[in-house]
């Protein structure tokens, strides 16, 4: 019961500040669209793949 009471706060906050979420979300959109059309969105990913190519698990 008292997990249930506590996910109902943050559900709560979630309600309230529910505009800023979804303007935040659509300003992202924008910017991810801007930076794919620039072709900066395919340097980063380049980027990236340098980076992941690195990685060596620890087993």
């Amino acid at each position: 019961a008292f997990l249930i009471h506590k996910g109902m706060g943050k559900l709560e906050w979630v309600r309230r500040h529910q505009r800023a979420i979804v303007r935040a979300g659509g300003i992202m959109l924008i910017v991810l669209g801007l930076a794919m059309v620039t072709g900066l969105w395919n340097l980063m990913m380049s980027y990236m793949q340098l980076w992941a190519n690195r990685f060596e698990l620890v087993v």
